[in-house]
């Protein structure tokens, strides 16, 4: 009798090296997981996607492939530079400033002395980055800073990205900031959002945009919290966005909604 030619995904996917075929990985998972949110919400079976989903690799693929993306990208530097260039560095001796960051991949944040870092994920990458999912954490608004690295692209629908949002509101102190990094298309692609409308879901949320940039495949935004929560009556990008059908390569639809 011959040997099966049935070939199984590895358990641990061997490392990534290459970005475009890290971008490829991560564009695939957001596509899979999109649609298995959606059947499930249908009533519909999700075996196939699911099957899809682990040929892929998993999330421990996708997190492999975010961690090459988001090195390449240095979001963290965009953090620890932000707040040296605003002042919030603690001066030597003085207590390190309490960072909350969900959807860690690397330890960038964690290594840096003057940062008392709390590192969340779903699926823990490494000893100090802690397994949690991010909305059974007890809001206490006991943090200067919130570090949302491509994770809100993640969550798999507009309601529960603003629940996200509000999430962030309640963790952060008065004046606290958010950093929220995207893949640029989510808000130059989707028919249904935009920056200015990014910015009004986090205003939406408790936060004032502070400044934005964007490289040629990320967005960086860095939003202050104010001091009294603004009345987040529904909110929801229904409108498509004047001549936009959506970038046809991934399907892209992010949006942000505020629930009643």
């Amino acid at each position: 009798m011959g040997r099966s030619k049935l070939r199984r995904a590895p358990l641990v996917p061997p490392p990534l090296r290459s970005l475009a075929h890290a971008r490829t990985v991560t564009s695939e998972f957001h596509r899979l997981t999109r649609a298995m949110q959606a059947a499930r919400e249908a009533g519909a079976p999700v075996a196939q996607l699911q099957a899809e989903l682990e040929a892929l690799g998993g999330r421990a693929a996708y997190q492999a492939a975010s961690a090459l993306t988001t090195a390449r990208h240095r979001t963290a530097k965009y953090v620890f530079s932000a707040l040296t260039r605003l002042g919030l560095r603690p001066a030597p001796g003085a207590p390190p400033l309490p960072l909350l960051e969900v959807g860690a991949v690397n330890t960038q944040l964690i290594s840096v002395p003057w940062l008392a870092t709390r590192a969340i994920d779903l699926r823990s990458s490494h000893p100090r980055i802690e397994q949690r999912d991010f909305f059974t954490l007890r809001p206490a608004a006991a943090f200067r800073v919130v570090v949302l690295a491509m994770v809100l692209n993640c969550v798999p629908s507009a309601a529960s990205r603003g629940r996200m949002l509000l999430c962030c509101r309640a963790h952060v102190r008065p004046g606290g900031l958010l950093f929220v990094m995207l893949p640029l298309r989510c808000l130059t692609s989707s028919p249904f959002c935009s920056w200015e409308r990014f910015a009004a879901a986090l205003a939406c949320a408790g936060f004032e945009l502070v400044e934005s940039k964007e490289s040629p495949k990320v967005a960086f935004i860095l939003a202050r919290a104010v001091a009294q929560l603004a009345d987040h009556r529904p909110f929801r990008m229904t409108q498509r966005v004047g001549g936009r059908d959506g970038d046809g390569l991934t399907k892209n639809d992010f949006a942000v909604a505020f629930e009643d």
